[in-house]
């Protein structure tokens, strides 16, 4: 974490703090020469300095918020340039192929992988494994052992599909015909309906009551 941010919050946190008894003393100092001539009475002289405590506590708020919008910034240019970045793949692109007689077979051949934060340990070695279409396949292991990666693998980074180089179909395509249950479920701050069909285009009600219904949980929803 950069020291910069804090030392910008303390030495703000020190003036504003400092700034608040040195306007008040020089506003009462003032108050008072002008209540000793008879140009002000104490009632507009308290309601004055009432005003003006009010009015540094809010200005103190302001600096220590200012503090804080300039210790995030960091993070907001590494947001930035995320949302910047021109990705390898364009998944908006209509250009690459799709395949008309999709059958879903599957085959990792001599898969190996390594996480970056992890170089040493070898997660996958040398992989055999063929899932023929519509076949249902259970994965079974200890944790840690690769279960979850070989579906992120399915998600986009392995290589042949059908005997077709996965990199040369359209993304979105691909990942339509995909579906990912996880072993812990995330709702959106949409609707149900909204939740079921999420990264779907054009699909209709009934498709969805379809889905549901299928899932047996139909009723429940009702």
């Amino acid at each position: 974490m950069s020291w910069k941010p804090e030392v910008l919050y303390a030495i703000m946190f020190g003036f504003f703090w400092t700034l608040i008894p040195l306007t008040l003393g020089l506003l009462y100092w003032r108050a008072l020469i002008l209540v000793e001539n008879n140009e002000l009475d104490m009632s507009n002289a308290v309601m004055i300095s009432a005003f003006a405590i009010f009015a540094l506590q809010s200005l103190n708020v302001v600096g220590m918020l200012a503090s804080r919008i300039s210790a995030s910034l960091p993070a907001a240019d590494a947001f930035f340039d995320l949302f910047d970045r021109i990705p390898t793949i364009d998944n908006g692109s209509n250009k690459r192929k799709e395949l008309n007689n999709f059958h879903g077979e599957t085959e990792f051949n001599q898969v190996k992988f390594i996480y970056p934060s992890r170089s040493t340990v070898l997660v996958l070695n040398k992989l055999q494994s063929s899932i023929k279409s519509r076949q249902r396949t259970a994965l079974v292991g200890a944790s840690g052992c690769g279960k979850s990666l070989i579906v992120q693998l399915l998600e986009r980074f392995y290589d042949i599909l059908d005997d077709i180089d996965i990199r040369k179909l359209n993304v979105q395509w691909l990942l339509s015909g995909l579906s990912v249950v996880s072993q812990e479920s995330i709702l959106f701050d949409l609707t149900i309906a909204e939740n079921i069909s999420y990264g779907l285009e054009n699909i209709s009600i009934d498709d969805i009551i379809l889905a549901v219904t299928i899932a047996n949980i139909h009723q429940f929803i009702q």
